[in-house]
């Protein structure tokens, strides 16, 4: 079995660091992340200056890394595999490049709904997914949750980036969601972030 885990970070560090002898000098953890964020360079950098071990990252896609470690197979170097959504780590699961994880200390930490129920992975973060509108053309109960933006009476007043994750594919529920915004009230798409911004603080 491929020796792949999924891991949270600190978490999953701290397993390493209580399970490792003392040569920690000899010992490197790699890392095959997705993820981009700077709290996990601050985690993986706390952690190798509180141990002493090394953090080797390598950063790709996720898709691609999945693919790496099935290339790879017993070979590979990896320790962790982290990565960004829901819809990856079932590829990974099915792919069979994860290994269940043996540690009181993330069961003791990390809530069951929150793990595999076969002990492949743990959640590491949670995504808020937020609705801004203007407080002078919209009323607070006017839009109470994503279902509402669905109406027509919200048609070209609606902005919203594209999606193409995998839990976006055809036959799920936001898919349908997805499909019903964009034919009823949404008019813009922007692929970029800072445009999105741009264009509700210009409007």
């Amino acid at each position: 079995m491929v020796k792949k885990v999924l891991l949270s970070l600190a978490l999953g560090l701290m397993t390493l660091a209580l399970t490792w002898p003392a040569q920690a000098q000899e010992k490197v953890v790699n890392i095959y992340s997705a993820r981009h964020y700077e709290s996990d360079k601050e985690l993986f950098e706390q952690f190798q200056k509180d141990t002493g071990i090394p953090v080797n990252v390598v950063s790709a896609a996720a898709p691609e890394l999945i693919e790496r470690i099935k290339r790879e197979g017993e070979a590979t170097e990896a320790d962790l595999f982290i990565t960004v959504d829901g819809g990856i780590l079932y590829s990974a699961k099915e792919a069979g490049v994860l290994a269940p994880i043996d540690s009181a200390l993330v069961k003791e930490n990390v809530p069951a709904n929150l793990r595999d129920k076969d002990n492949l992975w743990v959640g590491l973060t949670t995504r808020a997914r937020i609705i801004v509108y203007s407080k002078e053309r919209v009323k607070p109960g006017d839009v109470a949750n994503y279902e509402d933006l669905a109406d027509p009476k919200w048609k070209g007043k609606t902005l919203a980036r594209p999606s193409s994750s995998l839990y976006d594919e055809p036959g799920g529920k936001t898919y349908d969601f997805n499909r019903r915004m964009k034919a009823g009230s949404i008019n813009l798409l922007f692929p970029l972030t800072n445009q999105f911004v741009s264009a509700i603080l210009n409007k």
